[in-house]
Formats: C-alpha cells, sequence, structure tokens
C-alpha cells in the first residue's frame, strides 16, 4: 500500500472494520488547518455478534491524551505516556512525506507490524493533533476474521518486535529517555503472548526471549526499574536453567480465584477483566477458576473465550444443573492449585 500510494496523505482501513462518514474530512482539515504530521481520531469498538458499540475502553478513546493541555503537540510532549498511546495504524492519518523523508515502513514478515510503525511516526513527527470523535469503528468477533477463529498461536514476533522499537529509538537518540518505560510495556505484552502460545511454540519462545533479556536486563537501571508484575515472571526466566524448569516453576500461582457464574453474561466480562487486570501479575500469579452455574445466557461463551486466551491460568467448568453455592464451591476448590484462595459468588458487585 505505501508503495503505490500517491496521495499527500495516506490513512489505512482494515477490510472487515468501517469509517464514519466524515473521518477522512475531518482527519484531512485538522491536518491542513494546523499543519500536523499527523493526526488521529478515537475507536469505537463494534461487536459483530451482539451489535453493540463499546466507546469505553482507555486505550482506544485516547483517554492518555485528556489532561495534556496542547492541541498541537509531539512526542517531547508525552514522554510519560507515550507508550501508551494506541499503536494500531487505523485511526491516524499521516502525511506521505513524513514517511517518506523518515522511510519510515513495516517491517517485513512480522506479526505486530503495527508496533514498529507507530514508534518511528510518533517519535519523528512534527507537529500532532487528536480530533476528539469516534470515527473508526473496530469489528470484534467477525466469524472469519483471523483473530476470530482458532488455530495454531506463534507469537515469538513480539520479542522481535522489541528489539526492532529499541533500534528506532536508539537511532533518534531517545533510547536513554524512554528505555525503562519501554521495557515494562513490552516485557508485559511479550509475557502476555508467550501465554497465549500454542505449546508446540513455546519452548522455542522461551530460549529466544531469555536471549533477548541477556541484552535488555544488563542495563541495571532497567533491572532495578522493572514493575512487579512484569519482574516476578521475568526473574523465573533468567533464573531457570531451561525450559522445561521454567514450565514448572510458572505453573505455581499464589492466589487460585473462583468466579461462580450465574447468568451473569451483562456483568461478566467486566468482572473477568478486572482479575485479568490486577497489577500483581495475572499471568504470573493468579489462577481463575470459572464455574459456570448451567446459565441459559451468553455466559458460556463469555466463559469459553477468555479459557482460549489464558488456558495456562484459566479453568472452565460447566455445570450440567444447577446447584447450590456450597456444591459449586467445592466444585472450585476441586481445582485450586494456589497458595491462597478466593471464591468470588457475584464478582460485579
Amino acid at each position: 500500500g505505501l508503495q503505490r500510494a500517491t496521495g499527500e496523505y495516506i490513512c489505512f482501513v482494515d477490510s472487515d472494520d468501517y469509517v464514519n462518514e466524515y473521518m477522512f474530512e475531518k482527519l484531512y482539515l485538522s491536518c491542513i488547518q494546523s499543519d500536523l504530521d499527523l493526526a488521529m481520531c478515537k475507536i469505537s469498538l463494534f461487536d459483530d455478534e451482539t451489535g453493540e458499540v463499546n466507546n469505553d475502553l482507555d486505550y482506544y478513546n485516547l483517554k492518555v491524551f485528556s489532561n495534556l493541555d496542547k492541541e498541537v503537540f509531539n512526542s517531547d510532549d508525552t514522554t510519560s505516556f507515550t507508550n501508551n498511546i494506541v499503536v494500531n495504524v487505523y485511526n491516524k492519518l499521516y502525511k506521505k512525506s513524513l514517511l517518506d523523508d523518515n522511510s519510515i515502513e513495516f517491517p517485513a514478515n512480522l506479526i505486530f507490524e503495527d508496533e514498529v510503525f507507530f514508534i518511528k511516526t510518533y517519535l519523528t513527527a512534527k507537529r500532532i493533533s487528536v480530533v476528539n470523535e469516534f470515527l473508526y469503528y473496530y469489528r470484534l468477533n467477525r466469524e472469519g476474521s483471523i483473530t476470530y477463529l482458532e488455530k495454531e498461536n506463534n507469537y515469538v514476533d513480539m520479542v522481535y518486535i522489541y528489539k526492532k522499537e529499541r533500534e528506532i529509538f536508539k537511532e533518534l537518540g531517545k533510547y536513554d529517555e524512554y528505555k525503562v518505560l519501554l521495557a515494562n510495556r513490552m516485557l508485559f505484552l511479550i509475557l502476555a503472548r508467550y501465554t497465549q502460545t500454542s505449546p508446540k511454540f513455546k519452548e522455542n519462545y522461551y530460549n529466544v526471549l531469555k536471549e533477548d533479556l541477556k541484552e535488555v536486563l544488563a542495563d541495571e537501571e532497567i533491572m532495578n526499574n522493572l514493575s512487579l508484575n512484569v519482574r516476578t515472571r521475568v526473574l523465573k526466566i533468567i533464573e531457570s536453567e531451561n525450559y522445561e524448569e521454567f514450565e514448572k516453576i510458572d505453573q505455581f500461582k499464589i492466589f487460585s480465584i473462583a468466579v461462580i457464574c450465574n447468568n451473569a453474561e451483562y456483568y461478566l466480562d467486566m468482572g473477568i477483566n478486572s482479575i485479568l487486570n490486577q497489577h500483581f501479575s495475572f499471568e504470573s500469579n493468579i489462577q481463575l477458576i470459572l464455574i459456570n452455574n448451567n446459565s441459559t445466557d451468553g455466559t458460556d461463551s463469555i466463559c469459553t473465550k477468555y479459557s482460549k486466551l489464558y488456558p495456562e491460568n484459566i479453568v472452565y467448568v460447566k455445570m450440567d444443573e444447577k446447584k447450590d453455592l456450597e456444591s459449586l464451591q467445592k466444585e472450585a476448590l476441586k481445582y485450586a492449585k494456589g497458595e491462597y484462595n478466593i471464591v468470588l459468588n457475584e464478582p460485579y458487585k
């Protein structure tokens, strides 16, 4: 697309998404009125199964910019939260000359390529602004989409993406300024993707990551400033002799949290996500046991979705008939492996 583009500005749209009819006009007007290199808008999440539109996720609604007191800015104004800005390429309008003059392109043969493209674009843009409107609609749960279909997942490219991002920061003379923030964000994502990687690819993932960590963690400033949720699991990797040893110690969880689900479709996503987003590292420290008490709503599909995303952390038990609370709690304890156990009967409250 970049090689064939002849326009003064360029925008990307995923083939299963859609955009507001005024999106390009509003982004373009923002660019020409303020002489921008880059303009971005907010993203709505559209669920293809339910038809619901969600504007409440901070990552996609650009909440990180809410306290910025400049209408036109650049990366020097956002150092504290640059690594929290949505990296997806599709909610942005780019000045083509910015990409050409800085030789910005997508890395070949790697997934998560948006990460690299965004970082170099954002760090080199001199004038950036946000159009505070939801103009792009990202479609979720489309049957037949790549992310929707079950497949063998190999996410080791995330390690290579992190290496390329470090190279970009160094090339632009900004690495020392960002290295701790970058390490915390990228290692969190890398560890999360390790959990989601299919078993047949995990040993290679472990070996590639461990080798890269030798370079990253040689910097004592990074090592001493890793967040708790990252540091806990990283130490398991660098201190283990091999993949088999790491897998053994990585299976240990401090907490087993059982969630009893009784027709909880409306609240369940929120409840589960509140556990996934615990600062004390879900992947490293938490076993989640979902007990579906023969619900008749969409509880089963929600539990199934999360158990597939986190197969090493989540146990899903679907009861064939309604049980009383005491029986459900006993059922949950059969699967609990943590040092401490917590049972949530109505987590949404």
